[in-house]
């Protein structure tokens, strides 16, 4: 679960980021995969 802020704890603006993931499996298999996900708050 993503809460929309950064490192450092400080919410990121509005707009759209690229979610990077990485699995593996216990036999050393590996998977990458990339999601556009857009943030958005209500004012």
């Amino acid at each position: 679960v993503w809460d929309g802020l950064d490192d450092s704890g400080k919410q990121l603006p509005t707009g759209i980021y690229i979610l990077y993931v990485e699995e593996f499996d216990l036999t050393g298999r590996t998977d990458h995969f990339k999601f556009p996900v857009t943030l958005a708050r209500k004012q």
